[in-house]
């Protein structure tokens, strides 16, 4: 297979299914209108990114998951591989039936039989892996961080006691503000310790 043909129809794919571009971008929204107008343009984004993957050959597929393997939005990611999945599955069993039909003609028996696939289908895996891989660590990551905003916040609450405790001072509410403001400035915990 020509590897420029390949590599064009990847830029395609990437350009088609929005995945070309910001990968890492982050948008800093200042304001509730800012807020208003990022979600009706991601609303917008997400019809426009409908698309129907019944037609993509196996090749198309192979390269479209490559490209979703780069993307950083593992919720738009998900969506697209639900889509995906179950096509490029079919079309690998659709192969996979002809071959065995192939084999058992030449005189081959079901128990000897061994498909291994080509080279589309190591693609596909091995960017399914890296991808759920991905999402994992990045989950992972995202649970210990609320470990760690929960360990914060516990030793906040605890100069919180010790302010409370202590006689009343002239800075006492200059203290409990600092409080306040570090309290706000730490990030989520795990759900089962918001309270």
């Amino acid at each position: 297979m020509d590897l420029e043909k390949v590599k064009q129809e990847e830029q395609e794919i990437a350009v088609s299914t929005g995945l070309g571009g910001n990968h890492g971008l982050r948008v800093e929204l200042q304001t509730e209108a800012d807020l208003s107008e990022h979600h009706d343009h991601d609303l917008e984004e997400e019809e426009a990114q409908k698309i129907d993957y019944t037609a993509f050959t196996k090749q198309q597929l192979a390269s479209l998951i490559k490209e979703l393997s780069k993307d950083d939005n593992f919720k738009k990611v998900e969506a697209i591989i639900k889509e995906i999945k179950p096509l490029f599955d079919e079309i690998r069993e659709k192969e996979r039936a002809e071959a065995m039909a192939r084999f058992l003609a030449d005189g081959g028996t079901q128990d000897d039989f061994d498909y291994k696939g080509d080279e589309f289908d190591t693609l596909f895996d091995a960017n399914y892996k890296l991808i759920r891989d991905r999402k994992n660590a990045f989950h992972r990551q995202q649970e210990e961080s609320k470990q760690e905003n929960l360990l914060k916040k516990l030793e906040l609450l605890e100069k919180m006691r010790q302010l409370i405790d202590s006689p009343e001072g002239p800075n006492q509410f200059d203290s409990f503000k600092d409080i306040q403001k570090q309290w706000k400035t730490i990030g989520a915990v795990p759900l089962a310790q918001t309270k």
